[in-house]
């Protein structure tokens, strides 16, 4: 989605580790949220995801619940970045039950100003 190099090292040997979970999850969150400020001129104003909670018993539902978080930004992301064509083309891949509830999830991040708020209505003269 981003095809921006990073600095960041991303562990690709975690092995159960927690520590090294709670690490890549939080290197995640931090360039989802860089990338929607830089690239997409939005601000994350819901609840970022807990990635201690995460981290730590993934399996959980509270885990769950914070887990539907990232993958909502992530798609937010993927439907609004340079390749979006070819990310919706794979969603319209989908049987049509799948398609309605990635489209809805879609407009949590892309309509709802309680979960993302788009920076350039700050530039509207009306708004400021």
């Amino acid at each position: 989605i981003d095809p921006r190099p990073t600095n960041q090292r991303i562990n690709k040997h975690v092995n159960n580790d927690v520590n090294l979970r709670i690490q890549n999850l939080t290197i995640l969150v931090r360039n989802i949220k860089t990338y929607y400020q830089e690239v997409l001129q939005q601000l994350i104003v819901m609840n970022l995801p807990n990635v201690l909670m995460i981290g730590r018993d993934p399996l959980s539902g509270k885990s769950m619940e914070e887990i539907k978080k990232v993958l909502l930004l992530v798609l937010g992301c993927a439907v609004q970045c340079e390749r979006k064509e070819e990310f919706i083309e794979r969603i319209k891949q989908l049987d049509i039950e799948t398609q309605a509830g990635i489209v809805a999830h879609i407009q949590e991040v892309t309509h709802n100003q309680e979960n993302v708020f788009d920076l350039q209505w700050l530039e509207l003269p009306d708004v400021a």
